[in-house]
């Protein structure tokens, strides 16, 4: 289970690394500039926002080349906080980070139920 968390954690940048196509613009009221990856297909790959000296901060977005979303969170000042979400086939995959750090993880499958409040 630790080692496809650590895979997850270097997945975002790994992916970024590898796009050949982006699209930038600069977000001037928050001082953020916002990228966009595309896969050599066209499709997106990523979207997110980095700060002037090129750390990762705010949402980000992953997208698998058919166009389903594979995983979602925050950065702040690149480091990851807060709810992250991956998804992989029939799971979806909560990972709670404080200070970068794995601080909880919880799991579904699309089999599982949810409790539904009437």
């Amino acid at each position: 289970m630790k080692f496809l968390i650590v895979a997850l954690m270097f997945a975002l940048p790994a992916t970024v690394l590898s796009q050949q196509e982006r699209q930038v613009r600069l977000l001037e009221d928050e001082n953020l500039i916002e990228a966009t990856y595309y896969y050599e297909s066209g499709k997106m790959s990523q979207q997110g926002t980095f700060t002037l000296d090129g750390k990762l901060h705010g949402n980000w977005v992953s997208y698998a080349e058919d166009g389903r979303k594979v995983a979602m969170g925050t950065y702040v000042e690149g480091k990851r906080q807060g709810k992250w979400f991956f998804w992989e086939d029939d799971l979806l995959r909560e990972v709670d980070y404080q200070s970068n750090a794995v601080a909880s993880v919880q799991e579904w499958k699309s089999t599982s139920r949810l409790a539904l409040q009437d």
